[in-house]
């Protein structure tokens, strides 16, 4: 298995990848299907070395057929291994037929699943693929309930994708499986990264099936996973001589009456990542009280916009919005710091405040909620959750 990619696809680029892996680069599709399955059963014995018993529930589609190909090899290993079909054979590609044929040629006998499943040592899901993109239903809604009724007890390894999980939206279809372990294919989907994914997919591992690196030159990602080791070598290193004056100045506003210790928390945030110099304009009542644990926070005490204007003059970025409300004194203090032009993180009240006043400035950073990504976009934070990169792209 392959170091965990940064790049993100969505389910149709995907399928593109594979497409131009069989078409322009001579490996078939059957041969690609025996490689998932061979990494799938490396997987299970990499995770699970001590188990005997192999359960596969396999779906029609080429999902499936991965899931036929890990049985095969698997009880070429002299593994026992159960295996239940979903769905008829009459619907199934011509290499996840011949993935099924290959079975029973060798005498294993592949069950009809109706509505129970046995127990075992592991269970891997080959049900639905990345394609999905309606409810789970009927027999599948079924499968899918009967692995996930033994997922306290049994881990289970999805090929792919969890069934049931959109592959773009990482929004369940009505059902899906619990996994504790995904092993995606060839790409990484975006979806199991957002939504309801990461609930659903437990860890995720990946396999390129030893594609050309070529074919990953034709598309750019529709997103990049953030990770420390990966980025941290964009963070400057830093003079043994250094000292606090040279690392940059944060400033947060926030923190209205009741509510200074989200401004705090973000203040005590920005010092422990880096910044030189961290300050907080609250309220005059929190002023002295906010730094009585961190006395490396500078903390003012402010009632007007005008008092501001000074504070400001040093600060290099600002967080705005943590604990701020939506009061006189609020809309007053964020109105001074867009003035600013500075950097800007807009957080928290200072959405809600934004959502009533639009507009964009290519250095803010905005961090909603759900509910308060709703209130920008004037819409339900369910319409949010249901696909959040539309709603990023909005």
């Amino acid at each position: 298995m392959s170091t965990l990619p940064h790049e993100l696809y969505t389910a149709e680029q995907t399928r593109e990848l594979e497409r131009i892996v069989t078409g322009q680069h001579n490996i078939s599709s059957a041969t690609l299907m025996a490689r998932a399955g061979g990494a799938a059963l490396d997987c299970i014995k990499c995770h699970w070395p001590q188990a005997e018993r192999i359960l596969v529930v396999c779906g029609t589609g080429n999902n499936g057929g991965d899931g036929f190909e890990l049985a095969r090899q698997a009880i070429a290993e002299e593994y026992r291994v159960s295996i239940f079909q979903v769905g008829d054979e009459k619907e199934m590609s011509e290499e996840t037929f011949a993935a099924r044929e290959a079975i029973l040629a060798s005498g294993v006998e592949i069950h009809r699943f109706e509505d129970k499943l046995p127990t075992t040592d592991v269970i891997v899901d080959a049900l639905l693929g990345i394609g999905l993109s309606r409810e789970v239903s009927g027999y599948h809604a079924l499968a899918v309930n009967a692995i996930n009724e033994h997922t306290k007890r049994i881990p289970v390894l999805a090929l792919d994708i969890p069934s049931g999980l959109h592959a773009n939206t990482g929004r369940a279809l009505g059902t899906a499986v619990h996994a504790t372990i995904t092993l995606s294919f060839l790409g990484l989907n975006k979806g199991l990264f957002t939504g309801e994914g990461p609930n659903y997919c437990g860890q995720v591992c990946f396999d390129s099936l030893k594609v050309p690196s070529a074919i990953y030159k034709a598309f750019t990602p529709i997103a990049r996973r953030v990770s420390l080791e990966n980025d941290a070598a964009g963070l400057a290193p830093r003079e043994r001589t250094g000292h606090k004056g040279l690392y940059g100045h944060l400033f947060i506003i926030g923190g209205d009456h009741g509510m200074p210790g989200a401004a705090r928390v973000a203040a005590e945030a920005g010092a422990r990542v880096g910044s030189g110099l961290t300050s907080i304009a609250t309220r005059s009542a929190h002023g002295p009280i906010l730094n009585l644990a961190r006395p490396e926070l500078m903390c003012y005490g402010v009632e007007s916009a005008s008092e501001l204007e000074e504070l400001l003059r040093p600060a290099n970025a600002l967080s705005v919005g943590p604990g701020l409300g939506q009061s006189e004194w609020a809309i007053a203090l964020f109105q001074k710091a867009i003035e600013t032009n500075l950097p800007m993180v807009v957080d928290a009240d200072a959405l809600n405040l934004l959502s009533k006043n639009p507009q964009h400035h290519d250095n803010w950073v905005l961090t909603p909620h759900p509910g308060e990504a709703a209130r920008l976009l004037g819409c339900s934070s369910e319409e949010i959750q249901a696909d959040r990169f539309a709603a990023v792209y909005e």
